[in-house]
């Protein structure tokens, strides 16, 4: 998807329905709009979507803080659950490989069965273009951040039949707090098979390999919203055990998703 603007959304009927036509509220944020922010986490990618509050805990190492209407939301990758409310140290899908994330306010257990009231987060993964496509990039940036990415997709027989797609991150970062890393290794290849015009068949894989560590201090109110007898405790100071405290996640999956369109008459 390109652009900012959205018509379409999955999430509301869980089929591929105008924005107008679905009694939900619902918004959109696409790949462009994910870019052009700059974000790095799911969580930086919703700061602006209304009704919702992204950094709940700040840059948090532990999960996505995000809430709406005030309430922990749950997290979808592609219609199916990915994270349950207050869960620490699961799997962060990258923003870099999502079409667009699509953010529903307001309960819809009739839907998606047992949520939260607060709504849900429907991350889109990219899929296989038949438009050729391929992008590498590199990041420098805050806390000594250097990252590779890549994106590549296109035919794989020239009638359009077979499709693919591949994504590759390659991250070595520290953060915000002293001693707490914020490396990734991520492959996510997928493929698309098209036997006929109404019919797909993709397959995506994802193997990520996330490296950091507790970045929540939980510091006093005296040193930090006001100052104490020493004065003002830095953002950066690391409260535990260099070296002990560390979040490492290994996530590997593979999704099946297959459509087919009746014919109309």
């Amino acid at each position: 998807m390109r652009g900012y603007i959205a018509n379409l959304s999955g999430t509301g009927t869980k089929t591929s329905t105008s924005l107008r036509e679905t009694p939900q509220s619902i918004t959109v944020v696409t790949a462009d709009r994910i870019a052009d922010q700059g974000a790095t986490t799911v969580q930086e990618s919703v700061r602006y979507v209304p009704g919702v509050y992204a950094d709940a805990y700040g840059p948090d190492s532990r999960g996505e803080g995000i809430r709406i209407r005030g309430q922990d939301p749950n997290i979808y990758l592609d219609g199916m659950r990915l994270i349950s409310s207050s869960f620490f140290n699961e799997w962060r899908p990258d923003p870099y490989t999502l079409e667009r994330i699509e953010v529903l306010r307001g309960p819809a257990s009739m839907v998606y069965g047992d949520i939260s009231t607060a709504g849900l987060l429907n991350l889109v993964s990219k899929r296989p273009q038949a438009q050729s496509s391929n992008e590498i990039g590199v990041q420098f940036g805050s806390f000594d951040r250097k990252q590779v990415q890549l994106d590549s997709t296109g035919k794989l027989t020239k009638d359009g039949e077979w499709l693919y797609r591949f994504i590759g991150i390659f991250r070595d970062s520290n953060s915000q707090t002293d001693y707490v890393k914020d490396d990734r290794f991520l492959l996510a290849p997928s493929l698309t098979w098209r036997p006929t015009n109404n019919t797909t068949w993709t397959v995506l894989g994802t193997y990520q390999k996330d490296k950091t560590g507790s970045s929540t201090a939980f510091l006093p109110h005296e040193g930090t919203v006001f100052p104490g007898p020493n004065g003002i405790i830095p953002v950066n100071r690391f409260a535990g055990y260099p070296g002990w405290d560390r979040y490492q996640t290994e996530t590997g999956a593979i999704t099946s998703l297959f459509e087919h369109t009746s014919a109309r008459t």
